[in-house]
């Protein structure tokens, strides 16, 4: 997965094809659209934790979800760490994250407040 684009003063990136994306920062969520829907979002908690992260379908496997979660982390100025339970698909992408912050030796994984 490739490092996502810096976002400009007008809260849009490049994404997957050259398309130009939509970003929207408001309350713990960063949304991600194009001109016709949205695409993908993040909420997540000021202290860095990962809460939800939902990308649409078809979208999925292009960088995306990591482009989010680079924006938050860029957005709060820390690592991140990440809520349970996760999805196959979800720890995949959390494994990928970790990778690039191998040096991290906070916790990344919080259990889930309902559940697990």
């Amino acid at each position: 997965m490739s490092a996502p684009a810096a976002v400009g003063a007008s809260g849009r990136v490049a994404g997957p094809g050259s398309t130009e994306l939509r970003v929207a920062h408001e309350n713990g969520i960063i949304t991600v659209s194009d001109a016709n829907t949205t695409l993908g979002y993040c909420r997540y908690a000021e202290d860095g934790e990962v809460e939800y992260l939902f990308v649409q379908a078809s979208k999925r496997r292009q960088g995306l979800a990591m482009q989010l979660l680079h924006l938050v982390e860029q957005h709060l100025g820390t690592a991140l760490r990440f809520r349970g339970p996760l999805s196959p698909m979800g720890r995949g992408l959390v494994d990928a994250y970790l990778k690039g912050h191998s040096q991290n030796p906070q916790p990344v994984l919080k259990p889930s407040r309902i559940g697990v």
